[in-house]
């Protein structure tokens, strides 16, 4: 039991008033790192049902090693879409930097079969450095033996020929080609997109599924039907008319970018631009959106396209500058209504879900899709999460700007209303522990469960901001982290490092607590007034057995009475 201890000076309590305190928590933890595998194992969801079973990874640590001896500098994919088949054609060419000189042979990811006769993908041909190679694709990894040496340093380029259906499936998690008609069209228009996240961009293109190692640039080139806008990655460099009613778009990124958000979209669009101002050179950033001209949404998802500036313009000056902003940010809807996808510069976002009016959304989640993936500009995409175990840094992060853009450009009922609906999903689940165990890291199940990922892990960063007291300082540590890992990955502990640098803060007992813990606190509070002595006694439980008594800060707010008035004593003189 704690004892909180309140003297009260030159007043009086009223003493047949009952005191109301309020004991503002946000939902925390303590667990020593040695218990992960204890918490795990018994953690269920907040239906019971225990959490999915970690899926093993087929890379074994000999194919790591080999994968790690060169460096993607470039991805270029030259694609055949249409938007009205999953299926794809193309070439794509790695180009790599040597690392290790031993290396002697290129391993990059493709699947090969996840469906018979459903998702698959085939290879053609291979040529390294422009010499065809043999080559060897088995599950879902292509094999290139070297018959030459290389020094570290030396350009490897890698042109791999393909084909094959990247049809998103439950094998598959629904990641891969999505490709259909949105379900409010009657014209009959289609469209199809990529989505990758976490473990399937080898769906649709061969790649190094290596967070760490971003691509320091990527080009994607897409032929498709002269009937339909590609959008991607970058600025878009050329429209080309081809014969035969296609039309190639070619569209180019000079920023470091991970391999799960390369991305493409097909269909019958029509193209907005407008600007988002910036307070630094230059004065402003392109979004560029693709939507659907025939959409019963369009008005709708063009206030929010409008709505997207200030959202820019606010986080700009919070996290720093728009991280892309040589090239642009933007928006392809998706046939489906509902999600969304952060893909570096142009978002990928279900049809509804590109909403902030509350037209089409409700209350619940307005506003909220559209503050979310622009916040991933800055946490997940410009600094990735180093392994999928750190993923509070995409999501917890992306989720807060959720708050961030309620408290800012709404209100702070929308912001409280926003806080209350974390808390509530975080209370609705008594186990969790943000940071992924080593055993669970390829689970996606794990990995974004919506009540520790997208709800625990802002709850957790606006806790940070309550330790901190200074919304200045708490802000220039979400700065400087962005600065101090551009274009790169970062782990939480990285996060924490500079935390702790710019506030000069230990965070290690609150790390272990709510970062790799699990739980919350729950507290039972009693009062009594001696004299001019009030004294609160807190008696704490924990939402689950496996975790001791957690350590924090606590804000108490007192109701109460005067029997007579403050007496305030003057003093005039020389100290």
């Amino acid at each position: 039991m704690n004892h909180i201890i309140y003297q009260i000076k030159d007043c009086y309590f009223n003493k047949n008033l009952m005191f109301i305190l309020l004991l503002l928590i946000s939902l925390l933890i303590i667990q020593p790192l040695s218990a992960q595998q204890e918490i795990f194992n018994s953690a269920k969801d907040a239906s019971g049902k225990s959490l999915a079973l970690a899926k093993s990874d087929y890379r074994t640590k000999q194919i790591l090693d080999q994968m790690d001896k060169y460096d993607v500098k470039e991805y270029i994919l030259d694609l055949n879409v249409s938007n009205s088949s999953s299926m794809i054609s193309g070439n794509a060419t790695i180009v790599t930097e040597v690392k290790d000189a031993t290396i002697d042979s290129f391993i990059i990811e493709l699947i090969n079969n996840v469906e018979a006769n459903k998702t698959y993908m085939i290879v053609d041909s291979v040529f390294v450095n422009g010499i065809k190679t043999a080559f060897t694709h088995d599950n879902d990894l292509i094999n290139v033996p070297l018959t030459t040496s290389f020094t570290a340093g030396a350009r490897l380029s890698v042109k791999i020929y393909y084909y094959g259906d990247g049809q998103e499936s439950a094998l598959t998690n629904y990641n891969g080609i999505l490709c259909s008609a949105p379900t409010y069209n009657k014209y009959g228009e289609w469209i199809c997109c990529s989505y990758s996240e976490p473990f399937w961009s080898k769906v649709w293109f061969p790649c190094k599924q290596i967070l760490t190692d971003k691509a320091d640039s990527v080009k994607v080139i897409i032929t498709t039907e002269n009937s339909n806008r590609a959008g991607a990655n970058g600025t878009l460099t050329s429209v080309t008319n081809l014969p035969n009613k296609k039309v190639r778009y070619e569209w180019k990124s000079n920023y470091p970018i991970a391999y799960y958000l390369i991305s493409f979209a097909v269909g019958p669009y029509i193209e907005n631009k407008t600007y988002a101002k910036l307070n630094t050179p230059p004065d402003s950033v392109l979004i560029q959106s693709y939507l659907m001209n025939n959409s019963p949404y369009l008005s709708m998802q063009l206030v929010a396209v409008s709505k997207t500036k200030r959202l820019i313009e606010l986080f700009s000056k919070l996290f720093g500058r728009y991280p892309f902003y040589k090239e642009k940010y933007g928006f392809c809807v998706m046939p489906g209504a509902w999600g969304a996808m952060e893909h570096q510069t142009m978002t990928t976002i279900g049809y509804m879900a590109l909403d902030t009016t509350a037209g089409a959304v409700g209350t619940t989640y307005y506003y909220w899709y559209s503050a979310h993936e622009l916040g991933h500009s800055w946490f997940g995409d410009n600094v990735t999460c180093a392994t999928w175990q750190d993923i509070w840094l995409n999501e917890g992060f992306a989720s807060y700007c959720e708050y961030i853009a309620s408290q800012n450009l709404e209100s702070n009922d929308r912001a409280a209303y926003w806080m209350n609906n974390a808390h509530q999903a975080v209370l609705g689940y008594s186990g969790g522990s943000v940071f992924i165990p080593e055993e669970f890291k390829n689970d996606e199940n794990t990995i974004f469960y919506y009540p520790i990922a997208y709800k625990k892990g802002p709850s957790v960063l606006h806790m940070i901001r309550f330790e901190l007291q200074n919304d200045s300082l708490f802000f220039n540590v979400l700065r400087s982290y962005q600065q101090k890992y551009r274009f790169g990955s970062a782990t939480g502990m990285d996060f924490k490092g500079v935390l702790e640098e710019k506030s000069g803060r230990d965070f290690t007992d609150f790390f272990n607590q709510w970062y790799f813990g699990q739980g919350y606190p729950k507290f039972k509070l009693t009062w009594y007034q001696k004299n001019d002595t009030l004294i609160v006694n807190s008696n704490q439980t924990t939402s689950t057995p496996v975790v001791p008594l957690f350590k924090m800060s606590l804000e108490l707010k007192l109701n109460y009475s005067l029997l007579f008035p403050l007496k305030t004593d003057q003093y005039s003189g020389q100290n």
